[in-house]
């Protein structure tokens, strides 16, 4: 993402990890302060889709993989970061979701379900870090694909949204929907 927007490489820094450990966040949080002490911006984007059945032939357990992939993992990182942006007065809360979670459509409960949970957890905590400094947002994309114009969209409107020009923009839902 960095070199694409020119962003110099000493700049940021990409930690790939599975969440779903209740220590997974801390240790990703730890890589990053070891290079640079603090998290200025977190980014968040996870993906996974499960549908195709009927709201009355779910599995609970369908629904307990996509909160646990889309709600939990973001809701692990975002309390090891967060208390650090607000103690340091800036910082940017950046999740990447889905228009499904408001636009529901027919077999695709257990994503929507998870997406929403997200959605809700990341816009009431743009409600409690208002006028500190942090700011969290959420940005709706159907597909991330090298091949779509909507990857470089998206990283251009993080890299606006990360940056101290966005500081007003705080529990925005911005849809980066690919027009067909």
């Amino acid at each position: 993402m960095g070199r694409g927007l020119g962003i110099d490489a000493g700049s940021w820094m990409t930690v790939e990890s599975d969440l779903s450990g209740s220590g997974a966040a801390r240790s990703v949080v730890a890589a990053v302060a070891e290079r640079w002490s603090r998290i200025d911006v977190l980014v968040h984007l996870i993906g996974g889709w499960v549908g195709g059945t009927a709201v009355v032939d779910l599995d609970h357990d369908e629904i307990r993989g996509m909160l646990e992939q889309h709600l939990w993992t973001t809701l692990r990182i975002v309390q090891q970061v967060v208390p650090g942006m607000v103690e340091r007065g800036f910082g940017r809360v950046l999740a990447v979701s889905s228009p499904f979670a408001t636009d529901v459509r027919p077999k695709q409960a257990s994503y929507a379900i998870a997406k929403a949970a997200e959605e809700v957890m990341i816009r009431s905590l743009a409600r409690e870090v208002a006028d500190t400094g942090v700011t969290a947002n959420l940005l709706l994309v159907r597909t991330i694909a090298p091949d779509h114009t909507s990857a470089d969209e998206l990283a251009e409107t993080l890299a606006f949204l990360a940056s101290p020009a966005a500081s007003a923009i705080n529990g925005a839902r911005i849809p980066l929907e690919e027009r067909t």
